[in-house]
């Protein structure tokens, strides 16, 4: 190893100062280009782990939104849950029956039913369908409004309106309300 550096040593020196300089700018220009070239593919590498750290940290951040969501979720579930099985005791005819009361409407043709399938055989619903005869819009209004807040568990689930032709400032309504009790089966 020691002789080939001698040698290329003094080849160099056998060269004229011009060649020996034009050497030395070509020996820069490569050792530059390696340098260069080197630190771009090394500042390109950083660059794209720097972007896949940073899409990491994205979806990281994601997944605590998502976390966060499930976890609320979750605590509004257990509320609901709570609510269906606290709503066990509520009569939904009865209730209709003091809304009505409380608005001064009288109810015709009240009848209790099952409600519509839920999806979950923990959680049943119960209807009731009455009928409203001669009742004036804002009475009617007031009595809807009464019934939806009465009870969060409580929801209209159908309105038919037609109009009292014996007195034309009246109406003529059928209501369905329903209502979600825990069906007993697993609570």
């Amino acid at each position: 190893m020691r002789e080939q550096i001698d040698a290329l040593y003094a080849a160099f020196e056998r060269l004229s100062s011009r060649e020996q300089s034009l050497l030395l700018l070509i020996i820069v220009l490569v050792l530059g280009g390696i340098v260069g070239f080197g630190s771009f593919f090394t500042s390109r590498g950083i660059n794209r782990q720097e972007r896949r750290i940073e899409a990491k940290l994205g979806q990281l951040r994601e997944v605590a939104e998502l976390r966060a969501d499930y976890q609320a979720r979750l605590r509004e579930q257990q509320r609901l849950t709570n609510e269906v099985r606290a709503n066990g005791s509520t009569r939904i005819l009865s209730m209709v029956e003091k809304v009505a009361r409380d608005s001064g409407i009288e109810l015709k043709n009240a009848a209790q039913r099952p409600g519509q399938p839920t999806g979950s055989p923990e959680v049943k619903e119960e209807t009731a369908k009455v009928t409203v005869e001669s009742v004036s819009l804002d009475r009617l209004d007031d009595f809807l409004k009464r019934l939806d807040a009465a009870n969060r568990l409580v929801v209209i689930r159908g309105l038919r309106i037609k109009p009292n032709y014996e007195k034309p400032n009246r109406l003529d309504a059928t209501v369905t309300v329903g209502t979600f009790k825990a069906s007993g089966g697993r609570s």
